[in-house]
């Protein structure tokens, strides 16, 4: 009678430190986060980091729980620097058969696919982060990779949160 009593307790502890360390579903505040291009010099090159900030603003901003925009810097806590927007264009081909008029017939076809990239530098609490957005669909979109980056910085603010939060008191 005592070992099972003992396996009840033990579990209830397990479950209760489980709990303890799971990430909340949203934070006790927003965190306020401020989005920008990096300058590369090439202004082709800016201006189309400057779009890409502007659709990563975007889908942070659709992630109300967990983040808020700022416009300036001094009161943002989490600051994400767009470094690059990569289009990568492939070729596709693959063999494939097929009968017209009762006839078999091997078919060459190929497709073009594209793939968009995003990296940004993430300073948040006095830390620097790389972090990527990859939108691999077969014909993808920089939505696609901004929303990618944007879920990636809200999985590293669950993970971290308990690390960020007492940071945020002090």
């Amino acid at each position: 009678m005592a070992v099972p009593a003992l396996i009840l307790v033990l579990a209830a502890t397990v479950a209760a430190g489980t709990r303890a360390r799971q990430p909340p579903g949203k934070p006790d505040r927003p965190f306020t986060v401020l989005v920008r291009a990096s300058e590369s010099g090439e202004a082709e090159k800016d201006k189309d980091l400057v779009q890409a900030s502007e659709e990563l603003r975007k889908q942070i901003a659709s992630r109300q729980r967990w983040f808020r925009t700022a416009s300036e810097s001094e009161s943002a806590e989490i600051v994400v620097e767009v470094e690059e927007h990569r289009v990568r264009e492939f070729l596709t081909f693959w063999a494939s058969t097929e009968t017209m008029s009762g006839e078999t017939q091997g078919v060459n076809r190929s497709s073009i696919s594209r793939n968009h990239f995003l990296r940004a530098k993430v300073t948040l609490f006095a830390q620097e982060l790389s972090l990527t957005g990859i939108d691999k669909k077969r014909n993808g979109s920089l939505k696609g990779a901004a929303s990618a980056l944007a879920r990636e910085l809200e999985k590293l603010c669950r993970e971290r949160y308990g690390s960020f939060k007492r940071q945020r008191s002090q």
